[in-house]
């Protein structure tokens, strides 16, 4: 059984810009792994072959890593 639980966040100024951040970037790489998905050519009906595509991930999302834990 699912449960769907609405909750209203209600940040400081100093959360809210820090989730704001964490979104952004969120979506951003999310953009990334959909060009990156669309242009890996080694498809199999709808399935991609999963070393071609974490191959050509690993190069464009580690520019989002970070040392901050």
């Amino acid at each position: 059984m699912k449960r769907v639980v609405k909750i209203k966040l209600a940040p400081t100024d100093t959360q809210a810009r820090a989730l704001h951040e964490t979104l952004v970037l969120c979506n951003t790489a999310a953009d990334v792994v959909s060009r990156v998905a669309q242009a890996v050519e080694d498809r199999r009906g709808h399935r991609f072959r999963r070393p071609d595509l974490d191959t050509a991930l690993r190069h464009q999302l580690g520019r989002f890593r970070t040392d901050e834990g």
